[in-house]
């Protein structure tokens, strides 16, 4: 307990990274935490606080063992293989960290090792994945009344362009809104190329166009052209009138640049606070420790950039989810309100979404209200901003990390989807479709 250790086939396992030290010594083991893991010593000290730190880490290795017996023992590799795909994906990892998680879980069994997770592997299983995702996503569409698009183009960090595409629609009584595809665009940007790209995908998935409603876009001249602008295009193939919506939180950024002074000092006094300690290595090691001395759960803050419209938002909102949790270390609130608080909360969390409740409402009216009820669902699927491209492409460049910036466009696009859908992808399925096959 006071280094974090249990002892498996007389090797000492580490609780916190489950690597193995052969050679069981206190100095070796010692050295191993506190080279390591000097934040976790100062979060829990020695003492009861670290005991349960220690039982609840060893409850979730537990946790994970005794979910890979029941795929062991069941015979089903292929379910352990796409979950652990997935959360090599999941969590921004090369494919290749697919072998290196084999090697510190042989010990949990001996079979694990006919476990398929080589870099091929898990780069073909994230393809399957993302492919019935993507089955699921049209079928629902189709099956829908209704559905809107948001559009946006924009450059990633490796400066290619990429088209994003975002549907909102109702599924049943839920709302969705998903990432369709994150089209790579390889030459000229305009409107007449962002339409046959878009053409081109929809074709492929067989998307019912006739049911789309509106369109959402930033305004660019390459989106709204009134002779050759995507908008413009897509309106002259289908013969048809389609509602065109300008992002609304453009209008609001542009506002934001005309406020009072008081907003502006707020920001300003937020952007040298931010710039002070990120922008110096030594203040900003400091500042993580103490976060994850306090039980944040945020690596750092973030930087402000002009050039991304939600960076101010985004900037402010770490600053104060940061700032909040520092402002707990001052003894200010009494237990009871805190406790208060978290009941309220936890009320809250049982509340179905406003969206969903809404969708329920109108699907349960009677068939003699069945106009009403299809306008009704057809405004709630219309976008009122391209917000979720924006979101689309904060994932897309977190991805496309040194390690990963040379991905293909399919496997680019799959972890897109699987990153940033609702949709759980169904292994059982993919399972029965495919031989097993161990990793080579």
């Amino acid at each position: 307990e006071e280094f974090a250790f249990v002892e498996r086939a007389g090797c000492a396992v580490c609780l916190i990274c489950t690597d193995k030290i052969s050679l069981m010594t206190r100095s070796n083991i010692k050295r191993h935490f506190e080279t390591r893991y000097a934040t976790f010593a100062l979060k829990y000290p020695v003492g009861d606080s670290r005991q349960k730190a220690c039982q609840e880490l060893l409850c979730r290795v537990q946790a994970s063992q005794q979910q890979l017996r029941v795929w062991t023992q069941q015979g089903d590799w292929n379910s352990a293989s796409f979950a652990g795909s997935l959360a090599i994906v999941r969590n921004g990892k090369p494919f290749t960290d697919g072998e290196y998680a084999k090697t510190f879980m042989l010990d949990i069994i001996k079979r694990i090792k006919d476990m398929p997770l080589s870099a091929r592997t898990v780069h073909d299983r994230t393809i399957m994945m993302a492919k019935q995702v993507e089955d699921t996503q049209v079928k629902d569409i189709n099956a829908a009344p209704y559905f809107s698009l948001a559009l946006d183009e924009s450059t990633d960090i490796s400066h290619l362009s990429q088209f994003s595409v975002i549907a909102r629609y109702a599924a049943g009584d839920t709302l969705c809104e998903e990432s369709l595809a994150v089209l790579p665009m390889k030459g000229s940007i305009r409107g007449e190329h962002l339409f046959k790209s878009f053409i081109e995908f929809a074709k492929e998935k067989n998307l019912l166009m006739d049911k789309r409603i509106v369109v959402c876009t930033d305004g660019a001249p390459c989106m709204v052209g009134k002779n050759r602008g995507f908008v413009a295009l897509l309106r002259e193939h289908e013969n048809r009138p389609i509602l065109s919506f300008h992002c609304i939180l453009h209008q609001e950024a542009l506002c934001a640049k005309m406020c009072g002074e008081q907003l502006g000092e707020v920001m300003s006094l937020v952007i040298w606070v931010v710039n002070f300690i990120v922008a110096r290595a030594l203040n900003d090691r400091q500042f993580k420790i103490l976060l994850d001395v306090v039980g944040n759960n945020y690596p750092g803050l973030l930087l402000h950039s002009n050039v991304r419209w939600l960076s101010r938002g985004k900037v402010l909102s770490r600053f104060a989810a940061c700032l909040s949790i520092g402002n707990s270390l001052i003894p200010s609130t009494s237990s009871q309100a805190e406790l208060v608080s978290k009941h309220k909360w936890t009320e809250m969390k049982k509340l179905q979404p406003a969206d969903e409740l809404i969708v329920k409402t109108w699907n349960a009216l009677p068939v003699t209200y069945h106009t009403l009820q299809r306008v009704s669902i057809a405004v709630l699927t219309m976008f009122g901003s391209t917000y979720a491209c924006e979101q689309s492409f904060s994932h897309l460049n977190s991805i496309k990390t040194n390690l990963r910036s040379r991905l293909t466009d399919e496997s680019l696009n799959a972890c897109m989807k699987l990153n940033l859908t609702t949709y759980q992808p169904d292994y059982k399925a993919i399972s029965k479709t495919m031989q097993h096959q161990k990793s080579h």
